[in-house]
């Protein structure tokens, strides 16, 4: 085990010291998560993680309302940031000088890898990255005066994330040009999610406009509501809809591992690994067979690494997802199959409730030699569960770079609740995190990770959540129609990048 503490800034609500309590340390060179205990009492962080090595700490850290420009979160709603490497020592650290020292090493290092890629920065890029250390420095070298050390770790920190933001603008900008030279469209799609028939004709041209891929979810629970039984029907609307609209569709996932797509009676085969996954291959094959000749493209798992719903360890997990992808291929050798991975930067393994973290978990289903069409990472953000704590664009880029060292192509679930309220077509597990989410902030969230997204050469797809709020769905409030059926301006975003990047 090892421990390192942290000063707090004097000027820290108690409120705003508890919501500290979920930081967890890092390891390198994946920064994936350890197992990390956190206690915070009178103005200190202990942080007491279970490898006795060097690492970085994760905190959700609330920046001061003036910092709200650029920021596609709410001003109340925590940043994921992350220190540069914590040795462990005697004396303590200040946790807002670390923080400023973590975005500003990572600042500096992106730019230096991608200018070695190519990047050519804008002088005034350049100056300000320099300001941004320089500002990092003068936060060190006041090392006797504590509260002035934290104001100038705190300016030197909201600059950094501006600056940051800036950089990954100028990446984008110079790959999507760069790409687009080539080609006249990029080699990916964008999908939305349709759960329910699309009655209004008026949305079904901004469908169609907006989106080059349908995907309709076949849930387990809503067809075999009742243990053997199969229910086809409404499914067989949805794709007869889908059909009759034109566009190319998808199909999936069959297993959502949300509580409200799974069977009700799921309770009385938990605890029997053999007899569910007995269960859910039973599914697997009915609905390949009846819609083999419909669609080549199926997800078969959502969120199936989340431990909250299946009672499942780590090798479970990993042994059901295998005998589902790989029986889904004997069965159907023509279709191509594919799985979605919940939290992809990995809290669950910082809360305990697994060992391993999701980009092990998906190196280890490609080194059983299982073919995967691509990988999904849900990128569902503020949401309680199973969605993810908000993170600038550069931590986003980071992530997508490392899951792209597993050579399979990488598609990217964006969604993001447009309001705080409760939704009761919702997963009622998974509610919105505390904070003032509108349609604005979603607006601004699907513009600035869709084109970070689609302007890497690896990923093949952008998808969005879900199509409408009014329709049963995973995560709250975080459809582009909302529940009275208004267009929220997430679409629209949605639909420049669609007839920009793809034609």
């Amino acid at each position: 085990m090892g421990v390192v503490n942290l000063r707090l800034p004097s000027t820290l609500a108690p409120d705003a010291s508890k919501a500290l309590e979920p930081s967890y340390f890092l390891g390198l060179p994946d920064y994936m998560p350890w197992q990390t205990a956190i206690t915070v009492s009178h103005g200190q962080m202990t942080a007491e993680k279970e490898v006795p090595e060097s690492g970085c700490l994760c905190v959700p850290w609330t920046l001061a309302p003036s910092d709200n420009g650029l920021r596609t979160w709410p001003a109340s709603q925590p940043l994921m940031l992350t220190t540069a490497t914590l040795v462990e020592r005697d004396q303590s650290y200040r946790l807002l000088v670390e923080l400023a020292r973590g975005k500003v090493n990572q600042l500096r290092n992106q730019a230096a890898d991608w200018q070695t890629g190519g990047l050519e920065l804008p002088p005034e890029l350049d100056d300000a990255i320099r300001e941004a250390s320089k500002a990092f420095a003068r936060s060190v070298c006041e090392r006797e005066a504590a509260d002035r050390a934290d104001e100038l770790a705190a300016a030197a920190l909201q600059f950094a994330l501006k600056t940051g933001d800036e950089l990954v603008a100028t990446y984008v900008s110079q790959v999507l040009a760069a790409r687009l030279a080539r080609t006249p469209k990029l080699p990916a799609h964008v999908s939305c999610t349709v759960a329910s028939p699309i009655i209004n004709p008026d949305h079904i041209r901004e469908l169609a406009s907006s989106f080059s891929l349908l995907r309709l979810p076949l849930p387990w629970g809503q067809v075999e509501a009742t243990m053997g039984e199969y229910r086809w029907e409404a499914f067989d609307a949805l794709l007869a809809w889908a059909k009759l609209v034109g566009m190319p569709f998808e199909i999936g996932p069959l297993f959502d591992m949300a509580p409200n797509m799974l069977p009700p009676w799921l309770p009385e085969v938990l605890g029997d690994p053999q007899r569910m996954a007995g269960q859910m291959l039973d599914f697997l094959e009915a609905a390949l067979m009846r819609y083999r000749n419909d669609a080549r493209g199926w997800l078969l798992t959502a969120g199936s690494n989340d431990p909250t719903t299946l009672e499942l360890d780590d090798e479970e997990a990993l042994t059901l997802n295998a005998q589902l992808l790989t029986s889904a291929e004997q069965i159907n050798p023509t279709g191509e199959y594919a799985i979605a991975l919940a939290q992809p930067w990995g809290e669950a393994v910082a809360q305990g409730y697994r060992a391993i973290s999701p980009f092990v978990f998906a190196d280890a289903l490609l080194r059983s030699r299982i073919r995967m069409s691509y990988l999904e990472l849900e990128v569902q953000v503020g949401s309680a569960v199973r969605g993810s704590q908000p993170r600038d664009r550069l931590d986003l880029s980071r992530l997508l770079d490392l899951y792209a060292l597993l050579a399979v192509p990488i598609h990217v679930n964006l969604g993001m609740p447009s309001s705080a309220d409760a939704d009761p077509h919702a997963e009622a597990a998974y509610a919105v995190n505390p904070g003032a989410w509108d349609a604005d902030i979603q607006a601004r969230f699907a513009d600035d990770a869709g084109v970070l997204v689609l302007c890497k050469p690896y990923v093949t797809g952008l998808h969005w959540s879900h199509w409408c709020d009014a329709h049963p769905h995973v995560f709250p409030h975080s459809g582009l129609v909302d529940a009275e059926g208004q267009i929220k301006p997430a679409l629209a975003m949605l639909r420049s990048m669609r007839q920009s990047y793809l034609g």
